[in-house]
Parts: C-alpha cells; sequence; structure tokens
C-alpha cells in the first residue's frame, strides 16, 4: 500500500487506482492499535489534515475494523504493521509472537521519523510512546507530544510489555514537550503520581462540530423489533461491559414508562450479553432490551440523534480502577450525545456537574443506584418541555464549548507553531 524512498512516500489512492508523491510530513500520529478503534486520534488526524498538515499514521492492523476504515484523505499517509494473518491469528498470542509484533512496531516507527522527519511526533499510548521514546538518542523530533487518553497505570492486570510501556510512558513523560490528558482529573493524579514538571493540556475527547444533523436511521432498525415509532427510545452507543453500571440500569426499567425500551448499540461479549439478558427476564423486562451491533462510526451519528435519552452512566465500583472515576471529559459518548441534541443521564462525579448540569445538557444520577436511575429517567420522560430545552442546551454547548475544533485549539497552534518555525528555519 506505501512504499518510501529516503523521504519520498508514494500512496495508492483506493479510489482512483493513482499513486501520489508526499515529501516528509509534518506530523506522525503513533498509536499502537487500529486507528478506527479510537474515534479520539482517528477525529484528531482528520483535524490535522483538514489544517493542510500533512500526517503519517502508524498503527496496527486488525480485521474488526476492515469494514470501516479511515476515509481516504488526500494528505493522510497510513503505515500499517501486523499482524499478519497466519502469524497472529491466535486471540492470545503467546510470548515469542508479541515480541515479534512488539519490535515490528518499534522498528516501524524509528525508521518512519528518521525517514519523514516529521516536525511533530504525537504518541497516543504508552506502547507508541515507547517506540518513539527509544528512538531519543538517533533522531529526536523537534516537537514531542504525548497524547494519554487513558490513565494508565502500572497494573499487574497488563501484559509484561504493556507494564513495562506505561512504566517507561511515566518515568519518561517529562521529555515529552507536551502532555495531554482529556480530563483536568486525570492529568492531576497522573502529574501528582509522577511529579511531572510541565502542565498538561486539557483536551477532551469531543467529536468534531456537527453543523448540520444527520438524517434519523434509529427508527428502521426499531422496525425490526416491533418497537413503536413513539415509544420513548433510553439509548447507550459503546463498548458495553459492567463499568457501565446496565445491571443498574435494567434494574431501573420498572420505574420506566411501560413502553420505554433500552437500546445498546456497540460490541459485547456474548457471555455478558447473556447475563444482561437473563437479568432483564428476571425483572420482566427482557423485551424491551435491545442490543444492536456496533456500527460504522461515521454512521453512529444518524442512530443516536433519533434517541430520546442518552446514557453515559459510569462507575468505578466494578472494576477498581481510577480511568471510570475520573472518566468527565474522556468518555466519548457524553459529547456524541450533545453534537446531535440527545439530553442524557449521566454519572455523579469528579468534573460531571460542570459539563452535564451546568450546562443543563442532561441530570446526574447515583451510578448504583437503580431506583435514583429509574426514577430521574421517568422523571425526565414526564416532562417533554424540560427535554426539549435540555436539546437545546446540548447542541448549544456542543457548537460553542464541547467540540474538537474548540478543545483542540491550543494544541492546533502548538502544532502550526512547530511547523512554520521548522519551515522558515530551512
Amino acid at each position: 500500500m506505501t512504499s518510501y524512498d529516503n523521504q519520498l512516500m508514494t500512496k495508492l489512492d483506493l479510489h482512483t487506482g493513482k499513486r501520489s508523491t508526499i515529501q516528509g510530513a509534518d506530523v506522525l500520529a503513533v498509536i499502537r492499535a487500529p486507528l478506527e478503534q479510537y474515534p479520539p486520534s482517528l477525529n484528531q488526524v482528520k483535524l490535522l489534515a483538514q489544517a493542510g498538515l500533512r500526517v503519517a499514521v502508524v498503527d496496527t492492523q486488525h480485521s474488526d475494523y476492515s469494514e470501516y476504515p479511515f476515509p481516504y484523505q488526500e494528505n493522510v499517509l497510513r503505515f500499517h504493521v501486523g499482524p499478519h494473518v497466519q502469524l497472529f491469528k491466535e486471540r492470545s498470542p503467546n510470548l515469542l509472537v508479541r515480541m515479534i509484533r512488539g519490535q515490528l512496531f518499534h522498528r516501524r516507527t524509528q525508521s518512519l521519523i528518521r525517514r519523514l522527519k516529521p516536525k511533530v511526533v504525537i504518541a497516543y499510548d504508552p506502547n507508541g510512546m515507547e517506540a518513539v521514546g527509544r528512538i531519543w538518542n538517533c533522531t529526536r523530533p523537534p516537537i514531542l507530544i504525548w497524547h494519554f487518553h487513558e490513565l494508565f497505570l502500572n497494573s499487574k492486570a497488563t501484559g509484561f510489555f504493556t507494564r513495562r510501556a506505561i512504566r517507561f510512558s511515566s518515568e519518561q513523560a517529562n521529555q515529552a514537550d507536551t502532555i495531554v490528558f482529556p480530563d483536568r482529573h486525570r492529568a492531576d493524579f497522573f502529574c501528582n503520581e509522577n511529579r511531572t514538571k510541565s502542565k498538561p493540556l486539557i483536551v477532551m475527547n469531543c467529536p468534531p462540530r456537527l453543523d448540520i444533523l444527520p438524517e434519523n436511521t434509529l427508527p428502521q432498525h426499531m422496525t425490526q423489533f416491533g418497537v413503536s415509532p413513539q415509544a420513548p427510545i433510553i439509548y447507550f452507543q459503546g463498548w458495553i461491559g459492567p463499568s457501565r453500571c446496565f445491571e443498574a440500569i435494567i434494574q431501573s426499567m420498572p420505574h420506566w414508562p411501560a413502553d420505554a425500551v433500552l437500546v445498546l448499540v456497540g460490541p459485547v461479549a456474548s457471555e455478558y450479553r447473556d447475563q444482561l439478558q437473563s437479568l432483564a427476564n428476571t425483572i420482566g423486562v427482557k423485551s424491551r432490551v435491545i442490543f444492536i451491533a456496533a456500527v460504522p462510526y461515521k454512521d453512529l451519528a444518524g442512530l443516536t440523534v433519533g434517541a430520546t435519552l442518552g446514557l453515559s452512566i459510569l462507575s468505578d465500583a466494578v472494576e477498581k480502577d481510577l480511568s471510570w472515576k475520573f472518566s468527565a471529559g474522556s468518555t466519548n459518548k457524553r459529547f456524541e450525545y450533545m453534537s446531535v441534541g440527545v439530553p442524557q443521564v449521566a454519572n455523579q462525579g469528579p468534573g460531571m456537574q460542570e459539563i452535564i448540569e451546568q450546562t443543563g445538557a442532561g441530570a446526574l444520577v447515583n451510578p448504583t443506584d437503580p431506583s435514583d436511575i429509574g426514577q430521574t429517567i421517568a422523571r425526565l420522560l414526564k416532562d417533554r418541555i424540560l427535554l426539549q430545552a435540555m436539546s437545546i442546551n446540548a447542541r448549544q454547548a456542543h457548537l460553542t464549548q464541547y467540540c474538537l475544533e474548540k478543545q483542540c485549539r491550543d494544541l492546533m497552534a502548538q502544532i502550526q507553531q512547530a511547523v512554520q518555525t521548522e519551515m522558515r528555519s530551512r
């Protein structure tokens, strides 16, 4: 798909079949996962490209994301590093396979830095940070940015190589020119824990500004399940797991209007789905709990805009991880609901009042209290005037504050200044 000759990069346009050549890159984005798996990183790459910057991306391949790849853009280069199907087809690779995969990723990252000579390198996870950081003694980019989406800790639950990368990113954070977090509470904890000297930038995980609402595609899905067009739809999008409080949400459903349905859109382990369906059956609401498989990110807003209420309830009660406790600015769905004007019910916690209650975009609940969740949802569904006001407030908050362009303003200014300074010094 791509090849290089010194700093000249050749790219195949999948739409026209023609090849184009780009000399060097302004920004290299590094992520040890498929870019499509992390919408905040994907959206940031799009924003950089739309600003006229030449962006190269090094990530890994995964068959799960082959059906909805990153949309082609003229000034974005993709460099995928394995896994090759024959070598990495097993679900849990052994130690040797993980070593080979890590070495391939490190070598490709370092090779691209040397050959493309980017003015800015952004690493989005500890494995990417380690791959970039190991090259400091050879070729250090002018500007190095570590963009922490998660509050990575040296957890024994992760593998050896990931723990090593987490230690590296924590111990060497002061070597980066800028560190970025999506949530100020995560940033404060990380900086205090690691005695980080520089003040981090806060870039919440917001979607790009959506000036025109998409066409509502949710009704056609609901028709397949026999849901009335008038039925209130309580909606969740994203990974479906215990930290999202689905047990408490399902237990709250007896408080809801009898025709209200719970729609869950996203990937879910079959065992966990069975557990939720069994719980719903016990309570007597199984027919009102609907699962829809994950859809391409570009199509997600069309589903979301049709919801009556969005759910962004998280808790660290089940999975003892500070990333769940400090989640106010990191959870995509909070801001994706806002972008299409869907009021939401969210969890109480650090930073949540500012985002949800002060903007008037929704209501906060005790995430582990089914009664509080259910009564709050019932109250909102009965008050159509309040729901409409929350919808207007949510859209306004998105357009003026919680959109990617607003959140990335300082970061984009720093990147563009670095690129312009480098060009003037030639």
